[in-house]
C-alpha cells in the first residue's frame, strides 16, 4: 500500500505527511503538490524546506491554467458552493496521477491522505465518499487530536519556518490568500496586505464578467436575511467608502473534497440566478 499525501503547501498537509512518514516509512509514502499557478511566493520556499526536512522529494504537478482561466473556460465563477477551479486545478489533476499510476482492482494499493484536522471531520467525511473507490486518511482527525498552538509546534520541531501567509494573519496557504470561497473578512484582510494582488483578481473578475454578463460575482453579502453577491470591485469600493463588514466572515477551504460530478455542467448552474442570487450558493 502507498499513501498518497496531497500536500497543499499548509501547515496541516505538512504534519499529516510527516505523520504517515513515520507510520508506513518514506518508501511507501508520496507527498504530491498541485500547483494553481497563484501561490502565495513563499509557498514555494516551503516545499522546498519541507522536501529537505523529511528527506523525500514533493512531486509537482499542474494543470497549466489559474483559476480565472479555469473560470473563463468553464464560462462559470465559482463560488462557496461550486468551485471548478478546485475540481479542475487540485482534484482532477492529482486523480489523473493516481489513476495513472496505482491500480484499483481487484483492491486499491494506495491511500490518499488529506492535511484536514479534527475541526473539518464534515470535510472528511464528504472526501471518503466522492473519492471512492480510492480509500482517504487524513491523521490529523485522528487520537491524538491536536490544537492548532500543538500543530505548529510539531512543525517547529523540525526547525522549519511557517509560510509567511500564516505569518501575516490568513488562515491557509492556498492561492496567495485568495479565495472564491472565502468570507469579507478574507477579502478585507487580502486588500489591506496585499492591495496591488486584490486589485488583479479584482480587474481579472471584472474583465471575465464584462466578456459574459450571464457570470456573477462571489462575495456574498447578507442583509435584514436578503442574500446578494458583491464583485471584488464592490466589495472594495464599499470597504474605501468607510462601510462596515462582517470581520466573522472568513470562509472556508472546501478543495479536494469536492464531488465533480456536482460540476459537470456550468450553464445549468447559471440559468438558476435570480437577480442577485442562486440556488447554486
Amino acid at each position: 500500500m502507498k499513501y498518497i499525501v496531497s500536500f497543499s503547501g499548509g501547515i496541516g498537509s505538512f504534519v499529516a505527511a510527516a505523520m504517515t512518514i513515520t507510520k508506513h516509512g518514506p518508501e511507501n509514502t508520496e507527498l504530491v503538490f498541485c500547483d494553481t499557478l497563484i501561490e502565495d511566493p513563499d509557498l514555494y520556499r516551503f516545499l522546498d524546506d519541507a522536501e529537505k526536512v523529511l528527506d523525500i522529494p514533493i512531486l509537482r504537478l499542474k494543470d497549466g491554467r489559474n483559476p480565472w482561466e479555469v473560470f473563463r473556460d468553464k464560462r462559470f465563477i465559482g463560488n462557496s458552493r461550486v468551485a471548478p477551479c478546485s475540481v479542475t486545478l487540485k482534484r482532477d489533476v492529482f486523480e489523473r496521477h493516481v489513476t495513472a499510476n496505482f491500480k484499483v482492482l481487484p483492491t486499491p494499493n494506495a491511500t490518499i491522505v488529506l492535511g484536514i484536522d479534527w475541526t473539518e471531520q464534515h470535510r472528511l467525511d464528504r472526501a471518503k465518499v466522492n473519492w471512492n473507490p480510492w480509500p482517504v486518511e487524513a491523521p490529523l482527525c485522528e487520537p491524538p487530536l491536536l490544537s492548532k498552538s500543538q500543530i505548529r509546534k510539531y512543525l517547529a520541531a523540525y526547525k522549519i519556518d511557517e509560510p509567511a501567509l500564516y505569518k501575516r494573519g490568513f488562515a491557509h496557504n492556498n492561492c496567495g490568500g485568495f479565495c472564491v470561497r472565502a468570507g469579507q473578512a478574507q477579502f478585507a484582510k487580502l486588500l489591506l496586505e496585499d492591495r496591488d494582488l486584490f486589485l488583479w483578481h479584482e480587474s481579472q473578475e471584472q474583465a471575465i464578467m464584462a466578456d459574459n454578463p450571464r457570470l456573477r460575482p462571489f462575495i456574498r453579502k447578507v442583509s435584514n436575511g436578503v442574500t446578494s453577491y458583491l464583485s471584488m470591485k464592490q466589495f472594495r469600493e464599499l470597504l474605501e467608502s468607510g462601510c462596515a463588514f462582517d470581520w466573522y466572515d472568513f470562509g472556508g477551504c472546501g478543495c479536494f473534497v469536492d464531488d465533480p460530478k456536482n460540476t459537470d455542467d456550468y450553464d445549468d448552474l447559471l440559468v438558476m440566478f435570480d437577480g442577485n442570487t442562486t440556488i447554486a450558493r
